[in-house]
């Protein structure tokens, strides 16, 4: 196993280190990841390179079954406002950051493209902020071996029934 890694910052690094048996190293200097973003209610501080935003308390956040996938619209709005947010602090800082959202479902990958799209149609500020930003939108196997700059993680799954912090323990 590979245990030195250089594309993530630390505070990421951090997460996802348990799924590594902690061997996970840090190769590159965290100032080398910087995402240049200020603070808002989604990212507590700015130099937090991590958010995890809890939507199991509400109750219209629940997903929906769409064939044999998944999808969240309340989710999916919020991930797209967020983007709007972020490319709109970006273009202002004249930095240009690759964006990718990333879905385990295909379901959600194609409502969060549709409503980006939308996003795009009515509001032609917005579009031409995204002329200078890069973002793609698709599923973890889509993404598999890119570096971008900035991931905004959907996870869809959200029911009053399910207990996903002891799913998670338990892998």
């Amino acid at each position: 196993m590979l245990t030195q890694q250089y594309r993530m910052h630390s505070h990421i690094m951090e997460a996802v280190n348990q799924f590594y048996d902690h061997k996970l190293v840090q190769g590159c200097h965290d100032n080398e990841r910087e995402h240049m973003l200020d603070a808002h209610q989604w990212l507590p501080r700015p130099e937090a390179h991590l958010a995890w935003i809890d939507t199991s308390v509400h109750v219209d956040w629940l997903h929906e079954q769409k064939g044999s996938s998944k999808s969240n619209p309340e989710e999916a709005c919020l991930i797209i406002s967020t983007l709007k947010e972020i490319v709109q602090n970006l273009v202002a800082k004249q930095q240009s950051l690759s964006i990718g959202i990333i879905s385990v479902y295909r379901a959600q990958t194609r409502l969060l493209q549709n409503l980006l799209q939308k996003e795009k149609e009515q509001d032609e500020d917005f579009q031409s902020l995204l002329a200078t930003i890069k973002v793609d939108i698709g599923t973890v196997d889509a993404f598999q071996g890119q570096d971008l700059d900035i991931i905004l993680l959907s996870l869809v799954l959200n029911s009053r029934d399910m207990d996903l912090s002891s799913t998670l323990r338990r892998k």
